[in-house]
């Protein structure tokens, strides 16, 4: 799928960002968000924004890229604009210098070029009489059948309950469903379909479907291209995407919450994630003395009358505990803010 908004002939930057989305469960509503953002954001500034789209059954897909979309722009703080979408997660951006990182314009060209190729088969799949999906407009999920087509349209009759729809569409709009056995061929059909066992099927014959649809779930042109696509990127230091749960705010109120009120200890199992990795690392030490502070005066002493401050947390906790504590522990750890 190629999004374009403006003359994008006018892009003088040869190379492409890299956009990271949360899901694919959710691919389709946040596309929808991408495509309003870049109408009503970016001006009279082209871009243009490819998704390497495998296969799409309604609000469905299956990317060739795992969850990555590629953007063509020159204008650099309308892309960074891009992370405020809902489900957006981050635009890979370089550990080191936190510069946003590029893909070649001619490696993405010849993605765009194998989707064109793979979109123009799957119409070529489609003739009369084909049992197909609607993917969009006002009948999308309904299934039928091809009455009648020409080069760029189809005519699909759709048989429900009480009447018949007759839909004119674009063949691009149709996904081929030519597989479903005609006993299954019905307008609601999806995948769960093939689970129930009718009156001329054995309970063998239905174990067998389920154990080739377990082995359909995973295409192997997908890894290949998942592959290509980290191997093309291993030479370049990607930050790593964290969710609001892999933080070291997250871990100290979980800690908090289950019980523990010793603050060397909630610095070192702090410290000790950092490290492995577990969570993100935060930019100072101070950012952990400080979340350990504020929970120690907000959720373990709110009781507490004789508690206002963080100094009369530490009336009552004489100890180590410093920020000074924290740099000597992350320097023992090889942890470097």
């Amino acid at each position: 799928m190629l999004m374009v908004y403006g003359d994008v002939t006018q892009i003088k930057d040869k190379e492409w960002y890299l956009l990271e989305l949360r899901s694919e469960r959710t691919l389709g509503p946040s596309l929808k968000r991408l495509g309003k953002h870049l109408i009503t954001h970016f001006d009279e500034k082209p871009v243009e924004v490819f998704i390497p789209i495998h296969r799409r059954d309604h609000e469905n897909f299956e990317l060739l890229s795992d969850c990555y979309v590629f953007i063509h722009s020159d204008a650099y703080e309308k892309v960074r604009s891009l992370r405020s979408v809902v489900g957006v997660a981050a635009l890979l951006a370089n550990e080191t210098n936190r510069k946003l990182i590029k893909v070649e314009d001619s490696y993405v060209r010849e993605l765009i070029e194998e989707a064109r190729d793979r979109f123009n088969l799957s119409r070529s799949q489609v003739h009369e009489g084909s049992f197909v999906r609607i993917l969009d407009g006002e009948s999308r999920g309904y299934c039928g059948l091809v009455l009648s087509m020409d080069n760029s349209r189809a005519q699909v009759k759709i048989i429900l309950k009480g009447r018949v729809l007759l839909v004119d569409t674009p063949l691009g709009n149709l996904l081929d469903l030519g597989e479903v056995p005609e006993s299954l061929r019905v307008y609601y059909y999806c995948e769960a379909i093939n689970t129930y066992i009718t009156e001329a099927e054995t309970q063998e014959e239905m174990l067998s479907r389920l154990v080739e649809l377990k082995k359909d779930r995973i295409e192997e042109s997908i890894i290949n291209r998942n592959t290509e696509i980290l191997s093309h990127l291993s030479s370049k230091n990607i930050k790593k995407h964290r969710s609001r749960y892999e933080t070291a705010t997250a871990l100290v109120r979980r800690l908090v919450l289950a019980g523990e009120k010793d603050m060397i200890r909630l610095a070192r199992i702090t410290l000790d994630s950092i490290k492995s990795d577990e969570i993100k690392r935060p930019k100072t030490e101070h950012i952990i003395y400080s979340i350990i502070k504020r929970n120690m005066v907000d959720v373990v002493y709110k009781d507490d009358p004789k508690v206002k401050t963080f100094r009369d947390v530490l009336r009552k906790n004489p100890g180590e505990f410093s920020l000074e504590f924290i740099k000597k522990e992350a320097e023992q750890r090889g942890i470097k803010f």
